[in-house]
């Protein structure tokens, strides 16, 4: 049995207004002091522990990477020490925190990082893999980060891929974002799928009910058109969105996803990320 759920996907995609449906129905992300407050770019907030996320951030600064420019798994295996430790005590420290109740964890750079995270969550907590569609992702990191949507294109084709390789063939509950906003109870559900593998004394604490006041349609900004919404793909990144837009919402075995590797992707991302005016927007 798992102690509580972990919040993955693209950042962009959804991440914050799921965590929050889970922190509503009683699951622990922090104390409020300890979240990562509000902006004009997220209302209700980001839902993402501070140490956590500040421990991620140290750990990519060292290898010179970022949340939109995920580390190469070579990278990661020469990571520092020290610096690996400092994810470990984050999490540690939210366990003790959260004194027995169901945890929610959430930060985009988990999904890059999972070489270090995977045997956490893997001891720990159900994954929900939260899905939104590409172009929409794009606009809105270019809403906030000014990237160019080529750019924010392929940082989701990687983020995507990397949760993908490290998930297949397990069990995920998937989370489509276009789907909850039309059908909020669909939130309580997924809430509810994930709550019944926890420990019993924590599923005692979840009120699965209290996780549709999370769900506002008036905080989505980016649609994707009803015709061409597909455009400004590459056919690797539409291959990608065929698969995860086909997933169904809920608890599943998430088959293994298999494609020829667009090596563009990953230089896009490269020569954005380690330009001047990049590093200053990620900073």
């Amino acid at each position: 049995m798992k102690r509580g759920a972990a919040i993955l996907g693209m950042g962009r995609s959804g991440t914050s207004m799921t965590a929050n449906a889970f922190a509503a129905a009683g699951y622990f992300p922090g104390d409020q002091q300890d979240l990562i407050p509000a902006d004009s770019l997220n209302r209700r907030g980001y839902y993402e522990n501070r140490g956590i996320v500040e421990a991620n951030d140290r750990l990519l600064r060292s290898l010179g990477r970022y949340w939109f420019a995920p580390p190469t798994a070579d990278e990661l295996a020469h990571a520092h020490l020290p610096m690996l430790q400092d994810v470990t005590r984050a999490w540690d420290l939210l366990l003790v925190e959260a004194s027995g109740m169901p945890v929610v964890v959430k930060d985009p750079r988990i999904g890059i990082l999972l070489p270090v995270w995977h045997d956490i969550i893997s001891a720990n907590l159900e994954v929900v893999l939260v899905v939104r569609h590409p172009v929409e992702v794009a606009w809105s990191v270019r809403a906030g980060a000014q990237v160019p949507v080529q750019c924010a294109l392929a940082a989701w084709e990687l983020h995507m891929k990397l949760l993908l390789r490290a998930f297949g063939g397990q069990t995920v509950t998937v989370l489509p974002y276009r789907h909850v906003l039309e059908r909020p109870q669909l939130s309580v559900e997924i809430v509810q799928a994930v709550t019944s593998r926890l420990l019993p004394e924590q599923q005692r604490i979840v009120d699965s009910r209290a996780a549709e006041q999370a769900v506002d349609d008036s905080l989505r900004h980016n649609r994707a058109p009803a015709d061409g919404e597909r455009s400004a793909l590459t056919r690797t990144q539409e291959n990608l969105w065929t698969f995860l837009g086909g997933l169904p919402a809920g608890t599943q075995l998430l088959s293994s996803y298999t494609d020829v590797d667009d090596e563009s992707a990953t230089e896009i991302v490269q020569y954005w990320a380690h330009s001047n005016d990049m590093i200053e927007q990620l900073s």
